[in-house]
């Protein structure tokens, strides 16, 4: 299976900050997924990612149309 990489991979947001994810390497399309909502939203098919309130660490995982999954974390420091 082709590896799927995320970019960017180790991004810090201040809160309420927007990024897009962008996943290459796997086959198109990509769902996007969060490891903890509280921490913010992440748009399932566009990779764009809005920080929450709180401070923490995310992971954010891109899975291709076959399984492969890549990740990036995101840190959202102390405010």
């Amino acid at each position: 299976a082709m590896k799927v990489v995320v970019t960017p991979v180790t991004p810090t947001l201040n809160k309420k900050d927007s990024i897009t994810f962008v996943a290459a390497g796997g086959s198109a399309t990509y769902t996007w997924a969060v490891n903890n909502p509280a921490l913010g939203f992440i748009n399932s098919s566009t990779g764009a990612f809005t920080a929450g309130n709180a401070s923490g660490v995310v992971v954010v995982t891109a899975t291709d149309a076959r399984g492969a999954t890549g990740s990036a974390t995101a840190t959202m420091p102390q405010f």
